[in-house]
């Protein structure tokens, strides 16, 4: 009599097997993502770990039941609409450095300040615009890629991830020049491409060079298409794209369970926290001087 040695554990779509495999991923569950024309998407267990796999899974929905801005585009595809909470954040920051102009001189990206000790510019920098239009631009693109973005790694996780982003674009143009200012979320808009590409290369299990190939090119050719443009900081744009792509694979290679409440509960904790202390300390710099 021969013993069965796998199970399968059917999905209604491929994000469903994806964002599954990444929580028995993080339960340290081996399976692989499984598909056929008869019996559709699905994941494939040892025949021991199918009620360990079972239960986490349920687990998983329990913890998400709760989070209706977000939506299913199509398989493989989640819109966050937590995004639009970004734009109205960097709105409010854009109302409130035009009626108190020290914001944005204590905000703003100074590599010769940041050198200095000032490290906090680097990231209190991505929340500031230097006009309407300015701001209307990454609104609009970042509400769209952010959204995106949130949709395939968490909320919480995918605005902390891409804020990383966006801080590294300015790390680039802080080691590429002395004496360089500048403002704007556009290196998170940017990262967020990056990161796009690497949510997309996790999409293909196989991880067949072609897929991996296609995936980036793609990546690329919107990035040339957002992202060039000689009248603005186009180094900090580069640098936030390759942040994108770094620090998305540190996250899909490190296979956390991204998707999770409790992960992204702390993530928006930590950038809550980050955000209140870059602040804190740019405007009590201003204070002490």
């Amino acid at each position: 009599m021969e013993s069965v040695t796998s199970a399968r554990v059917p999905a209604s779509s491929r994000q469903q097997a994806m964002d599954w495999s990444l929580v028995l991923a993080s339960q340290g569950i081996d399976c692989a993502i499984d598909f056929s024309p008869e019996l559709g998407w699905g994941l494939v267990v040892s025949a021991e770990n199918a009620e360990p796999a079972l239960d986490a899974i349920r687990r998983f929905h329990r913890e998400n039941r709760r989070w209706p801005w977000r939506r299913e585009i199509r398989p493989a595809l989640t819109f966050d609409w937590g995004s639009v909470a970004w734009v109205l954040l960097m709105a409010a920051f854009m109302w409130l450095s035009t009626a108190h102009p020290i914001v944005r001189d204590r905000g703003m990206m100074d590599a010769r300040a940041v050198s200095e000790g000032e490290w906090w510019r680097l990231f209190t920098a991505t929340f500031l615009h230097g006009d309407l239009g300015h701001l209307a631009m990454n609104a609009a693109l970042g509400a769209i890629l952010l959204g995106l973005v949130m949709g395939s790694y968490g909320t919480g996780v995918g605005l902390l991830v891409a804020s990383m982003a966006g801080v590294l674009g300015n790390v680039a143009t802080w080691l590429a020049y002395a004496d360089h200012y500048s403002l704007g979320a556009s290196g998170v808009v940017t990262g967020c491409i990056g990161l796009i590409g690497m949510a997309g290369i996790a999409g293909h299990p196989e991880r067949r060079w072609r897929n991996v190939a296609a995936t980036l090119c793609a990546a690329l050719m919107l990035f040339v298409l957002l992202g060039l443009n000689p009248e603005s900081d186009t180094l900090a744009h580069f640098g936030g794209f390759v942040g994108g792509l770094l620090v998305g694979s540190c996250f899909l290679r490190a296979r956390l369970p991204i998707q999770g409440a409790r992960a992204n509960l702390l993530a928006g904790f930590a950038y809550g926290l980050l955000a209140s202390l870059a602040w804190m300390l740019a405007l009590s710099q201003r204070m002490a001087g």
